[in-house]
This record gives structure tokens, C-alpha cells and sequence, in this order.
């Protein structure tokens, strides 16, 4: 075997092994406190007192909840994904280096903005913005759609970005006003000619 293919392997300092056990033991809390509220009833008084009995509160609590179980799911993947990477990879073509120090505040941020962005995606939903073939008003209140949904934006955060990106170019585009214009004084002028 020849030194060209040999790949180097990282070396993770005490401090990268402190933050990566950190960062997986938050995001393993997060899941659990997620699953544990939303199918069991180990917090239904701190649900009772924040929901008071409203739907809408409700759809978004669970939605958010699933939202910041993807997220966090998605940012375990991308941990080990990435120690996976610098630490054993199968040929110099899948080696990146592990800089946990940079990405730190990520893994914490990306739960809360799937959450975040399961609940706006729940509200584009029951506000028409966004629909899928099957959805409806009972659909929605289901508890497994909102799961699901909450789940699929939290994992799928930067995907959902550019959807919600796509929403915004067809709701705030520019009007073709003076292109119109021009076009009716041209009508108007050939028509008196």
C-alpha cells in the first residue's frame, strides 16, 4: 500500500470529545422530552395550564414538539455523520475534518428552528398557502398529521427554507405595472391610427 492512499485520521483533544458527548446528551434530551409529550402523559398538567383546552394552541404545541424531534434527529445524523468522516473515513474522498468548536452552537440551533419552522408551516397550512393533495380541516387535527408534518420540517429544515423562500417570491413579487401600461398606450395609440 503506498503513503498516497493512506488517509489521516483526526485527532479529537479532550475538548472536542467534551463537546461532542454535550451535543449528542442535549439533542437525546430533546427527543425524549419530545416523545414523552407527546405520547404520554407525563406532562399533561404543564399541556393543561400553557393549551387551556385551544385547538390552535394545541395543533401548534405538537407540531413544534415534532418539529424539534426532527431537528434534533436530523442534527444527531449530521454528528455522527461527521465524526464518521474525519475520524474513519473509506478513502481520502470522504475525509472532512471535524471542527466541532465552529459547528457547536448549530447542533443546538437546528432542533429550535425545525420547530420553529413546523409551527409556521402548520399555520401555512390551515391558511391555504400550502396544501397537499389529501389534506383538509380534519386531516390536519389529526395528531399523526401533525407529528409527521412536524417531524418532516424539522428534519427537512433547509429544504422547507426554500420552499417557504418559493412562497415569498409568488406572494411579494414585483407587479408588472409599467409593462402594462406601455402595452395599453400602444393599444390605444394603433387603435386611433
Amino acid at each position: 500500500m503506498t503513503t498516497d492512499n493512506l488517509v489521516k485520521i483526526d485527532k479529537l483533544d479532550k475538548t472536542d470529545i467534551s463537546l461532542i458527548i454535550l451535543i449528542a446528551f442535549c439533542n437525546l434530551v430533546f427527543i425524549l422530552f419530545g416523545i414523552s409529550s407527546l405520547f404520554t402523559n407525563i406532562f399533561d398538567t404543564f399541556k393543561q395550564y400553557i393549551l387551556s383546552d385551544n385547538k390552535i394552541y394545541s395543533i401548534i404545541f405538537h407540531v413544534f414538539i415534532a418539529g424539534l424531534i426532527g431537528g434534533a434527529s436530523y442534527s444527531l445524523r449530521a454528528l455522527y455523520q461527521n465524526i464518521g468522516h474525519s475520524v474513519t473515513p473509506i478513502n481520502q474522498k470522504y475525509y472532512r475534518p471535524l471542527n466541532i468548536k465552529v459547528w457547536f452552537l448549530w447542533y443546538f440551533y437546528r432542533p429550535l428552528q425545525g420547530a420553529v419552522l413546523a409551527a409556521i408551516m402548520i399555520c401555512l397550512f390551515q391558511h391555504g398557502f400550502i396544501s397537499l393533495n389529501t389534506t383538509n380541516i380534519e386531516t390536519t387535527e389529526s395528531l399523526y398529521f401533525q407529528v409527521g408534518i412536524g417531524f418532516l420540517v424539522g428534519f427537512g429544515a433547509h429544504e422547507v427554507m426554500g420552499k417557504i423562500e418559493e412562497i415569498i417570491k409568488v406572494i411579494f413579487a414585483k407587479s408588472n405595472k409599467k409593462t402594462n401600461e406601455n402595452s395599453q398606450d400602444k393599444v390605444v395609440s394603433n387603435s386611433t391610427n
